[in-house]
């Protein structure tokens, strides 16, 4: 909320204006009350709209503290002068702990629970520590534990997988990033080699499969 004076055939008139958004996300203004040709204390008057619009909000004693007596004096005025006025009264914002409940977003969300579970389990079966006994690298154990996590969860096809996968948390967690290849490079074909998988009788010249859906087959 902010003061703004307004001039009508001369006379000023100090108004209360509210920035907001309607329901189609434009940008508009309303008056929630005028006080005709008020004076309000000198450099005060950003401070009392505030603390206004916080009693408004039901923050009441954020900024009390800050107020002169003249001040707070002003603020208990105008909001007696909104409470009078239904048509005045700013529009509602459902507040919880400070937080603007329909102004929270979300975006990217990706499934968490089930594959912490899975990790867990792996986890405790020490499944790690097997793979480096076979000479796995780290992103090789990533790519492992993806997999396995994938057939314990979501058992899909070969490109379902990989969609899957983009849906989860598990590429950031594992810091594993998730492609999809017509032909396996030089760190894939080692780890199909290791796991036993024929890559070169899977990997046609004229079909694409993926690194992480060849490598299910072994578990």
């Amino acid at each position: 909320m902010f003061f703004r004076t307004k001039f009508i055939k001369g006379t000023p008139l100090l108004q209360l204006v509210e920035s907001y958004r309607n329901p189609e996300g434009q940008p508009r203004q309303r008056v929630v009350v005028s006080l005709g040709d008020a004076k309000l204390p000198p450099n005060q008057e950003q401070l009392i709209a505030r603390c206004v619009e916080q009693h408004l909000l039901g923050q009441p004693d954020l900024l009390a503290a800050e107020l002169s007596e003249e001040s707070s004096a002003w603020v208990r005025r105008i909001l007696q002068l909104v409470n009078r006025s239904k048509s005045a009264r700013p529009v509602s914002r459902p507040v919880v702990d400070g937080v603007l409940l329909d102004a929270v977003e979300s975006e990217n969300v990706v499934q968490l629970g089930p594959q912490l579970v899975a990790l867990h389990a792996w986890q405790r079966l020490g499944l790690t520590q097997i793979l480096q006994d076979c000479q796995f690298n780290q992103a090789q154990i990533a790519t492992a534990k993806l997999l396995v996590a994938a057939r314990l969860i979501s058992p899909s096809s070969e490109w379902a997988l990989i969609d899957w996968a983009e849906r989860t948390a598990l590429p950031e967690l594992l810091d594993l990033r998730i492609t999809k290849a017509s032909r396996p490079d030089a760190q894939q074909a080692r780890i199909f080699e290791q796991l036993g998988i024929d890559w070169k009788g899977a990997f046609k010249p004229t079909k694409t499969y993926t690194q992480p859906a060849a490598i299910c087959s072994a578990f």
